[in-house]
């Protein structure tokens, strides 16, 4: 009977131990069942803008300004793209732009002869769906130091141009080709801090006369003269904007032995310039 009983718990726990390791085989199969649906549940359950904007193609359709001087400002007006998303629908991107220099430099600094090339990066979306694309604009940078680069440009009809050589012409609203029709002409410089003008040569009734011409600065930064053709005046007006990107301490123009270094006597606009005006002693 004792070798019976024996027996009988010996099978017990033989037949128990098979029973735990199919329990064992169960569970590991149930863990890894549920492992890949909790898996599965994680990516579905992913927001696709975790992951960034999708990158699309884009075609240039209309471009911005790419011929600079130096120590002008990139601007980016005009600059459109069409742009085709995976779907194959399409659209046109003309803002959402972000522009970058080659050098790291503020974009809103005025541009250098090293700036050949703008990065421009845009992002939009469709739907919730967002895109991306990145683009490289060609610069052309001029040295404005010449006589055919136009610095300023007086606003009336009867204007004076000014260029990047120190010259200067005045010139009426009956002029075809405003050098064909000179009023007056001379000099001017930029030293990094005075703005100098004189007129060296008149014409048509009037006398020849060197003068220094009284240049006003207003307190918003801006800068202001007359040139007299007879007792007709020709005003230039310099804003603050474009004096920001010439009229710098960093810039010069001109030469100074043409202009305030001559001491020309300063023309009076209240006088007739037929009236001989001479220096202060």
């Amino acid at each position: 009977m004792i070798a019976l009983t024996e027996i009988v718990i010996k099978r017990k726990i033989f037949s128990g131990g098979i029973i735990m390791k199919s329990l064992k085989k169960v569970g590991v199969a149930a863990l890894v069942a549920a492992l890949a649906v909790t898996a599965a549940a994680f990516v579905a359950c992913t927001d696709p803008a975790e992951e960034g904007p999708q990158t699309v193609e884009a075609e240039q359709i209309s471009s911005c300004k790419v011929e600079y001087n130096w120590g002008e400002i990139f601007d980016g007006t005009d600059l459109a793209y069409e742009v085709t998303y995976p779907d194959g629908s399409s659209d046109y991107a003309i803002d959402g732009f972000t522009f970058t220099r080659a050098g790291g430099e503020d974009i809103t600094e005025p541009l250098g002869s090293d700036d050949t090339q703008i990065t421009v990066v845009w992002n939009g979306t469709k739907g919730e769906a967002e895109y991306t694309f990145t683009d490289t604009i060609e610069l052309t940078m001029k040295d404005p130091h010449n006589a055919e680069t136009l610095i300023f440009r007086g606003a009336g009809s009867d204007a004076v141009y000014m260029y990047g050589d120190g010259s200067f012409f005045a010139c009426g609203v009956q002029a075809v080709d405003y050098k064909d029709y000179v009023a007056a002409k001379g000099y001017w410089s930029w030293d990094g801090e005075e703005l100098c003008v004189v007129v060296t040569t008149t014409y048509g009734m009037m006398e020849t006369y060197e003068r220094t011409i009284t240049v006003n600065e207003g307190a918003d930064g801006s800068y202001s003269f007359e040139v007299y053709w007879g007792m007709f005046p020709m005003s230039i007006t310099i804003t603050k904007e474009q004096a920001d990107v010439y009229l710098t301490p960093d810039t010069t123009f001109g030469d100074t032995a043409l202009t305030k270094d001559k001491n020309y006597p300063v023309w009076d606009n209240e006088k007739d310039i037929h009236e001989t005006q001479t220096p202060a002693a």
